[in-house]
């Protein structure tokens, strides 16, 4: 299991509690939700109730992950973790952060754990990740600025500026076929859009791109703009020249 900021409160709820709980959970939200990578999530919400029916106010309720092996898919909590607290109100309802796909496609379990005055309820809800890039080859690809290789000037022997490049996807896998387009800032300040210098080359099966600046065309300019498009999808990152 997934923990945590909490794990101290969800341990004592499950060591401490009594075999027979007097409490009940009622899954209100979340039951059955499909989690879309790339979008907001969903916050799971409960309502914890006594013998009785009535509402329980003040109860901590337990949100977390259940994985048996670290490569399943699971889900994080408002980007606190996997596993968040939250206390219920006077209709005994407690709701989570919104629940963000993460780890992979695949089925989730969410475990929830209820607890006041040592007696606790415990409940499972099931969710699906669907949509991870790294299976289906979409999402926004990423660029990163790699150093030369040892012995490498920065310059070539025209006096272009060397800059090394590497595309790939969110799960780190070089994406290969991206096109690259350089942009460098508008000629006069105050115009509304970067003029799109004469480069548009691929990366390669590795996800490397190369390019030779003319030094003559960047002269003042401190920093570049480079898109790589990539299965319809844009990314742009902005690098510094040295």
């Amino acid at each position: 299991m997934r923990m945590g900021s909490v794990p101290a409160l969800l341990f004592c709820f499950c060591a401490c509690a009594p075999l027979t709980a007097a409490l009940h959970i009622e899954v209100v939200r979340g039951e059955g939700n499909n989690n879309q990578y790339g979008r907001p999530g969903e916050s799971i919400l409960v309502r914890v109730s006594d013998d009785a029916g009535k509402p329980v106010k003040g109860a901590s309720v337990i949100f977390s992950t259940v994985a048996t092996v670290p490569s399943e898919p699971y889900v994080d909590f408002g980007g606190n973790g996997t596993a968040a607290q939250a206390e219920t109100d006077e209709s005994g309802t407690a709701g989570g952060p919104p629940a963000r796909a993460a780890g992979g496609n695949g089925p989730v379990e969410v475990a929830v754990v209820a607890g006041k005055d040592g007696e606790t309820a415990n409940a499972t809800v099931h969710q699906m990740n669907l949509g991870f890039v790294a299976e289906t080859g979409k999402g926004e690809p990423e660029i990163a600025k790699l150093p030369l290789p040892d012995g490498q000037r920065l310059t070539d022997s025209h006096g272009d500026r060397i800059v090394r490049l590497k595309v790939i996807d969110s799960a780190g896998k070089p994406v290969a076929g991206a096109k690259v387009l350089l942009y460098f800032p508008p000629h006069k300040s105050g115009q509304d859009s970067a003029r799109t210098e004469n480069v548009a080359v691929e990366s390669r099966s590795d996800g490397t791109v190369s390019l030779a600046l003319d030094p003559k065309k960047f002269r003042g300019i401190k920093a570049i703009r480079i898109s790589a498009v990539a299965n319809g999808v844009t990314s742009t990152r902005f690098f510094m020249i040295e």
